[in-house]
């Protein structure tokens, strides 16, 4: 797999917390649809795939990192099985071009972007999870939000709209569960 050429776009995930991250969703992969916000090159979708997901939509905007995502899904042959989407994954395109239902969806924001209280920072952030959790996540599906940690100690995004979250914490990074609230 190619790597990001450096760590200023993108953070892949140590291969303990992906493996933690699967185990974690062990039984909700197999044949589901996953989107991989923030994607850059691919580590969480192709694992997905690799996992026996049915099909993967990637979104990333970085178009050097888009390049590297595509090489890889090439060069795993996956390529009938993912979607990539270039654009911004707070975007109203990613929403627009997402499958129809998804049963896993995976944030993986810039860590910049959740330090900013602003309208472009994590408020930004949550309204794209309540969207797509509204809108995309079938009813049983996981969000899930890698942030760094300790989360520069301010409170985990809460939202009105979903469960959550459940945190695992792993040194230096923690995954974030969700699930959408029944009616």
């Amino acid at each position: 797999m190619i790597s990001p050429k450096d760590d200023t776009t993108t953070r892949p995930i140590a291969d303990r917390v992906k493996e933690s991250l699967f185990n974690l969703l062990r039984g909700h992969i197999e044949d589901e649809v996953v989107i991989d916000f923030f994607a850059g090159t691919g580590t969480i979708g192709l694992e997905a795939l690799s996992r026996g997901a049915e099909r993967v939509m990637f979104v990333e905007q970085d178009r050097e990192t888009l390049r590297r995502l595509e090489q890889n899904i090439e060069a795993l042959g996956v390529a009938n099985e993912a979607m990539v989407v270039a654009g911004d994954a707070l975007g109203p395109i990613c929403l627009a071009t997402a499958p129809e239902s998804a049963h896993v969806a995976t944030f993986d924001p810039p860590y910049a972007l959740l330090r900013d209280d602003g309208a472009d920072g994590i408020g930004r952030l949550i309204a794209q999870m309540q969207r797509v959790a509204e809108t995309i996540l079938d009813g049983d599906g996981f969000l899930v939000l890698r942030t760094e940690w300790p989360f520069f100690d301010r409170e985990i995004p809460r939202s009105e709209k979903l469960l959550g979250p459940e945190t695992h914490e792993y040194k230096t990074m923690a995954l974030h569960l969700y699930q959408k609230k029944k009616d």
